[in-house]
Formats: C-alpha cells, structure tokens, sequence
C-alpha cells in the first residue's frame, strides 16, 4: 500500500513540473539530455542534444554578458521559456544564429537588452501579454523577422529594440495597449507623439499623431526606398534613418525645425535633399557619408550647419539656396564640410520654369526665358544652335556603275543635305561560264566623312550550257584511236570554254594499217635451243599475222670430229644438244698450209694466212672459213699471226723450218 502512495506522489509531481511548461516545451523523442544547470535563483536550463533547450522554474533569469556569455553556447535550435520564469536575461540568446523557434512563457514580463540579438533564423516571435519592457538591442538584427505584435501589457520599448531587422514587412500594436499604438507600419508613443520603430513598408502618419521620429527609429533599414516626412513632424531625432542605404528619395514636411545627429548618416542612394525653409539647424554627420549625394538646397531659415554635417559627400556639385549670398556667407557651418563649401553655389533653382522664345535651328540659335519657382527672378538663355544632325546615307550607283553618289539628310531639317560622287573602280572580275554566272565587283570611296566606302557586285549571267561545235583532232580529244580497218574517232568541245562531249564523237581519217593491227600476243611456235625460236603473232580485226625470231638461248655443245660417210676428206660434228645441227671441214687431204685447199702449199697461200692474222676476208669478200683458219696455223700455236704466214712462205718455197707443225 505504502509503495502504491510513493508511485503516485512521483507522478503528481512529474505532471507538476510538466505544468509549468507551454504546450510546446517537450524536446524531440528520443531527444538525450546533454547539459544541464542554473540560471536564476530558482531556475535551472536543460540542452538536449537535439538542440532543443528547456528553462523552468520560478523568478528571473540571470543577466549575461559578453565577457560572461549564457552558460547552453550560441548552438540552440530550438528554446522554451517555462510559465513561471518571470524575466528573459539581458545577452541570454545573443548569437544564436540557429535559433529558429522561441516559445516564450505566460510569466515573462521582461526581455532583457540584447537577448535575442543576431538571430538571424528567427522567422517569428509571439511576445506573450505578460510582457511589461523590451529592452534595448532585444531583437537587434533578426533578420529573419517578418513581422511584430507588440501587445497592450507593453509599456516600455527601449531604443534599437528592433533596428538592423531587415526582413521586417509588418509592426503593430494591440489596440488596448495604453502606452503605444501604431499606424502605417510603424510604432508610435501615443503621449509624446514619437515613433518608436519602423520598417521597409513604414509611412509616416500625416494625421498629425507623430511630431517626431525617435532616436534610430528606422536605424538600418535598408530596404526602406522612400519616405515622405508629413508637415506635423518638427523634429527628426539622431539616427532616424542612419544606413539606410536603399533610400533613394526623402521628401522632408515644412514643420520640421532640426535634423538631429546622424539623421540620414550613410544613406548612400540620396542623389538629392531639400531641406524646408522651416529647418533652423542641421546637426552633426546629419548627411555624412551620404556618397551618391549631387545637390542640396538649403531653407531660408537655416542658421546652423554643424561639423561633419556633411563630410564624405564626395560627389556633391550642387547647393541651392534662395535668399543671398550675403545670408548665404552668415550660415555657421562648422568644421570637415568642404564637400559642401566646395560645391557650386547657386541662388536660383533648381527647378525654373521655361519659356521658349524662338527654338534653334541647325545653323541659328534660339532664345528662351527661364524662370525660379522660388523668387521669380527671370534669366534669358541663348540656346546653341542645333547643328546638323544627320541621318544615315544614302547610295546611289549610276546605271554602268562607274559612279556611285551618296546623300545625308538633317533629322533637324530635311531640305539640308549633303552629297558626293565618287567614280568607282573594279577590282575583281570573274567571267561567267557556260554553267555557272560571273561577278564584277565594284567599289567606291569618299572624302567626305560622312560617307563610308562602298562595294556593288554585279552578276555576270552565264550563256545558259555548252556550245558543243568545235571539233579538235588531237590526244586530248581522241575518243577512240585508228584500227587496222577503222578510222580515229575524236569528241566535240564547246566552243567557249574548251569542255569536252564525252557523249558524241566523230569519225576522222582512214583506218591505220600500219599501227592500226589489234595484235594479239606473242606465241611461241619453236622454243629457242643454240639454235633460234620463232613465235608469231595475228591482228583479230583483218587476220594478218607476222613472225618474230627468238634468240638462242645457250651455245652448241660439240661432240668429236668423226669422217663424212661417203665423202672422203671431209669430217663432221654434231651439236649434243640438238642432233640436227652438224659442221663439217676437211681433213688430211688437206695438209696444213695449203691454206685454199688446192692440193698444193704456194705462196698464194702465205697470203691468205697473212689476211687471217689481219682479220681480212677473201679478196672476193667471202669471209675465211674456219678450215681456212685451222690450215693457216703453221706453228700449232693459238691463234693465225703473222709468223705462221712467214713458215708457209718459207714451206712454199722448199725451206725447212724446225717451228713448223704440219
């Protein structure tokens, strides 16, 4: 029974604890804790490892600093703030850059500066209607933030609570908050008329419940493009619209009498400010920085300019002011504003209204009044002659195309021209063919420098084909040549560009019979031996046929001398290799020396041994046989000289030699 009690009391008190959270309070399933400790009196904080952190307890939350950061790290994805907990330290959130989502506890009644300072993935906040105070920089450069509910318990908004919040689009007040209420966008102290904060979408009030825009109100608002400045304000405060850097027009209400501190300090879009006749002072770095800044006109009742109000403007050209230069010099300008003492000074203008007298002309001037909206002074203003404004040119090229003209007309005034002709020359030909067109091209060029140099091409049309008339008898042209039995054939060219008709040809001549034979080739009839072959040949076309000898192909090959059976005297040989071919000479019957074989050795025949050696034929011209040859061999050597005609002479004569052979 005791056991059971003690269950219940620890569930009773677990679903105590539990409320004192918002609904929202539970971290992840399955979520461990990581860290765990104090922060406040009665307070104690839990990180999961989710992300997710977790205040409970009673009282207030301890204040944190830089050099004394909150204990859980600037990791926090995610935090709930218990029912109980009654204050949001100052710097307890500042930097926690993941922070996406805060669920702040019925019983907080007051945020602390800095809190929540650069948490940029905070997309909404709901500040619960316990809250009394939001401290300075609470919300400083939560970026993320596209809207704010201040509710009616809020009676205490300190300056930049909300500043440098860039995605802001929408600001509102509780309609039963006694201290604030808003209107346009931005957030208005209702007893003292000043507008605490803005956005990028704010427009002032010009019902008269704002008379002054507060310390910083739109401080880094810079998607904030313009802004009118109703009559009822009279005062704008340091900083009010300090880097707002997309504001590119400011239109200033004639109530205002000071611009404060640093007022529009950075605001590099202004291109240019009017400051109302109604402004006595312009205070310090009031305009500073202010880079993109060309003019500026200055109120009548502008007493001072102090230091700085506006250093940096390095494009400043321009100050307008409208009374005299002897006022003008009486302004106290402080110190560091040279960009403003630097630029043109002027007592009339910017705007004027015109009036024009007589308009110029391309060659003559023109006249016109021109008149300050401010005082009416009158100015007469010559105006420069437009001079010739010339439209493109035009080209003409005469019918051979020898010239070529160009005109320029005035857009001011058409009867105004200007001409030129150039002679052209040709610089390039190409003749047409038979098949294709030809070109001549043209080109023209001008000392006037309104013109530039021209080029015209001409087509040279072609004949429209081939001409093929003309017929040539050579190499080139022969389509088939002279046979034994027909004539050569040759193909006709065009007459203009020397193509051959491959398709057409002509007979001309007579039938080649010499050159003209389709001979076939060569056969062999009889093979060639040491004896020659023969082979032959036919024309197919007439059948004549002709013969060709073949050269031996080797030497005879000799056997033995044997006698001639039947003859005496004579001897023969016959060739191994073909047994038809035979020699034969004499023998014995004709003894050596008897060189002509007449039976006797004469002196005759010392001749003819004699012619031998020389290599002389016969005196009949018959050459000398080879018996001739053996016979007149006296000594037996090789070869007949001289010396064996010497020993047949002698023989002949009946002288005995020992060098003779026979």
């Amino acid at each position: 029974m005791k056991s059971a009690k003690r269950i219940l009391s620890v569930c009773l008190a677990l679903l105590l604890a539990l409320s004192l959270l918002p609904p929202a309070a539970l971290p992840a399933r399955g979520a461990s804790v990581s860290q765990t400790g104090d922060c406040g009196d009665n307070l104690t904080w839990t990180l999961y490892d989710d992300g997710s952190l977790m205040i409970k307890g009673s009282g207030n939350m301890y204040n944190y600093y830089n050099e004394a950061p909150a204990p859980w790290g600037t990791s926090v994805k995610t935090v709930t703030i218990g029912n109980y907990v009654t204050s949001i330290g100052g710097y307890a959130f500042s930097g926690c850059t993941g922070l996406t989502s805060v669920t702040i506890g019925s019983g907080v009644t007051d945020i602390g500066g800095f809190a929540f300072r650069g948490c940029t993935g905070l997309t909404l906040v709901t500040i619960p209607d316990s809250v009394t105070s939001i401290g300075r920089y609470a919300f400083y450069g939560c970026t993320g933030l596209t809207s704010v509910t201040i509710p009616d318990s809020v009676t205490s908004i300190d300056y930049e609570a909300f500043n440098m919040c860039t995605g802001l689009t929408s600001v509102s007040v509780a309609s039963d908050n006694p201290e604030y209420h808003s209107a346009g966008n931005c957030v208005i102290e209702t007893a003292s008329k000043t507008l605490v904060f803005g956005c990028k979408t704010s427009v002032i009030p010009s019902d008269g419940s704002v008379t002054c825009l507060g310390n910083r109100a739109f401080y880094g608002c810079t998607g904030l493009t313009s802004v009118t400045i109703p009559d009822s304000v009279t005062s704008i405060d340091s900083g009010a619209f300090c880097f707002c850097t997309g504001l590119t027009s400011v239109t200033i209400g004639n109530g205002v009498t000071r611009i404060g501190v640093d007022a529009f300090y950075g605001c590099t879009g202004l291109t240019s400010v009017t400051i109302p006749d109604s402004v006595t002072s312009i205070g310090i770095e009031a305009f500073c920085g202010c880079t993109g800044l060309t003019s500026v006109t200055i109120g009548t009742d502008v007493t001072h300019i102090y230091p700085y109000a506006f250093d940096a403007c390095t494009k400043l050209r321009d100050v307008y002011y409208h009374v005299s230069v002897e006022q003008w010099e009486s302004i106290s300008v402080g110190t560091a504003n040279d960009c403003l003492k630097n630029a043109a000074f002027h007592l009339h203008g910017p705007e004027f209204r015109t009036e024009e007298i007589s308009a110029p002309t391309c060659t003559e001037t023109g006249n016109r009044i021109k008149v300050c909206l401010y005082c009416g002074y009158e100015e007469n203003v010559i105006l420069s002659a437009l001079g010739h404004d010339w439209g493109e040119p035009v080209y003409e090229w005469s019918e051979d195309y020898a010239v070529c003209t160009a005109t320029v007309t005035c857009k001011h005034d058409a009867s105004h021209k200007e001409s030129e002709s150039a002679e052209s020359v040709c610089v390039s030909t190409k003749e047409p063919t038979c098949t294709e067109n030809g070109e001549k091209v043209y080109t023209a060029g001008f000392l006037n420098k309104l013109f530039w140099g021209q080029t015209q091409k001409i087509t040279l049309p072609s004949p429209g084909g081939h001409d093929f008339s003309r017929l040539i008898t050579d190499a080139a042209h022969l389509a088939a040549p002279a046979t034994c039995l027909t004539p050569a054939r040759y193909y006709y060219t065009c007459i203009r560009c020397e193509t051959i008709d491959n398709s057409v040809s002509v007979a001309v001549g007579e039938p080649d019979t010499v050159n003209g034979h389709d001979w076939s080739t060569w056969k062999t009839v009889k093979d060639p031996t040491c004896a020659e072959g023969l082979m032959y040949r036919a024309c197919s076309c007439c059948g004549e046929s002709e013969t060709q000898t073949i050269k031996p192909i080797f030497d005879h090959d000799w056997g033995e001398w044997t006698p001639v059976p039947g003859e005496p005297g004579k001897e023969q040989r016959v060739c191994k290799n073909d047994p038809s071919h035979v020699e034969t000479r004499g023998t014995a019957l004709y003894a050596t020396g008897d060189v002509d074989g007449n039976g006797a050795i004469e002196p005759a025949d010392a001749r003819l041994a004699l012619r031998i050696s020389l290599g002389l034929m016969e005196d009949n011209g018959k050459p000398m046989t080879d018996d001739m040859v053996a016979r007149a061999d006296a000594d037996g050597k090789e070869g007949v000289t001289p010396a064996d005609a010497r020993l047949i002479l002698r023989k002949s004569l009946g002288l005995v030699d020992p060098e003779w052979a026979g």
